[in-house]
């Protein structure tokens, strides 16, 4: 609200009307009045795009950059202010003269999650000099991941034997058993699928720790008619 103080002369018609109105400014008045303030204007390239993976020069950055362009500013306010700013994913540099850098962090984990019909998008306020805000809008597309299968290291106990008619708890059956152990750098991976398997002559069981026996049953005419000194082989 403007509050106006008259003082006005009684002695003479001609007196003029003072008006006082304080803390009241006018900025860039020509001779005849006319205001020639202008809007600011914000220019230039305000959104850019990374993709996950992408990171040509490997330091796990996902980076680009662009410039912006400022008009129509007061006299020595035709910039930005130089700031470093926080989005979502990543942050955004900018500097006085508009030019602006965006860096994320390649293993952010909701990058990380993207598909590659997926995409996150980055807002980041800048302000010129005299105010103005501005956003440069990132857009982060998510890509297919590669994944490599370290191959599983297999070792311990891989053979056996048995002997015809050596039975020694009197079951009808020749047996072994040992244990295989396994190493897998892929994370979970480091166990044995459960499972019997059946072979030629014998069964083998295997649990996920490795461990395994084997099962021939004696009476087995294959096994019976060998002679002394004589082998089969079961590879299972």
């Amino acid at each position: 609200m403007l509050f106006v103080v008259l003082q006005v002369s009684a002695c003479s018609t001609d007196d003029r009307i003072n008006t006082v109105s304080d803390n009241i400014e006018v900025e860039n008045n020509t001779i005849d009045g006319t205001n020639t303030n202008k809007a600011t204007v914000i220019s230039g390239i305000d959104s850019g795009s990374v993709i996950e993976d992408v990171d040509p020069d490997n330091n796990n950055l996902l980076e680009v950059s662009g410039k912006l362009y400022v008009t129509g500013s007061n006299n020595n306010e035709a910039g930005f202010i130089s700031s470093s700013i926080t989005g979502s994913y990543g942050n955004l540099i900018i500097d006085s003269t508009g030019s602006w850098y965006y860096s994320a962090n390649n293993s952010l984990l909701a990058i990380q999650n993207l598909a590659s019909s997926e995409t996150l998008t980055d807002n980041l306020i800048i302000s010129s000099i005299d105010g103005i805000t501005h956003t440069i809008q990132i857009t982060i597309f998510g890509a297919d991941e590669i994944i490599i299968n370290n191959p599983a290291i297999i070792s311990g106990v891989s053979a056996g034997s048995v002997t015809e008619d050596v039975d020694p708890n009197n079951n009808g059956l020749l047996e072994v058993s040992a244990k295989l152990n396994i190493s897998d750098a892929d994370a979970g991976e480091a166990a044995f699928i459960a499972k019997a398997i059946n072979g030629n002559y014998g069964s083998l069981f295997i649990d996920t720790a490795g461990n395994w026996t084997y099962a021939a049953s004696n009476n087995l005419a294959a096994i019976q008619n060998l002679n002394s000194g004589a082998t089969l082989t079961d590879s299972l």
